[in-house]
């Protein structure tokens, strides 16, 4: 049995919170998932495209391979649809490697990203501000700074 008193109390309380904090963040990764399935009309995943996710300590994730030179990879469509769905158009590189990786099912390293968005922005695809990125045609040629003032 287990006395109450306010520190069990309170340890209990953050207990919850962090499990609910936990919950939320993969529910929002499951949603960025079913918007980018809806996007595509995935009706069946495919094992290559969706692999079950790897849950940390199962062993080593699997790396995403970035695509050949003179095609458009899946990584690429990957980073342009998670841009053209996110509720805020400007988002950071590191954001968009959580939810690349989540929706890919293997961990998408910052060495595959970086060249991707370098290459999207010299074409025009998307636009950068700071540390920010987005889709060109979100954003236009606003700034993140005049969504601010």
């Amino acid at each position: 049995m287990v006395t109450l008193t306010p520190e069990t109390v309170a340890d209990r309380e953050a207990e919850l919170r962090k499990q609910i904090q936990d919950a939320t963040a993969e529910l929002d990764e499951l949603a960025a998932v079913k918007r980018y399935m809806a996007r595509i009309a995935v009706s069946e995943p495919s094992p290559a495209v969706f692999p079950a996710p790897i849950a940390s300590g199962d062993g080593p994730r699997k790396q995403v391979d970035s695509g050949g030179a003179g095609r458009v990879s899946g990584l690429t469509k990957t980073l342009m649809s998670i841009l053209k769905s996110a509720e805020n158009p400007w988002m950071t590189a590191k954001n968009l490697q959580a939810q690349a990786s989540a929706i890919l099912g293997a961990e998408v390293k910052m060495s595959s990203i970086s060249p991707k968005l370098s290459e999207l922005k010299n074409t025009g695809v998307i636009r950068r501000d700071d540390m920010l990125v987005a889709l060109t045609e979100r954003v236009g040629l606003e700034r993140i700074d005049d969504l601010l003032s």
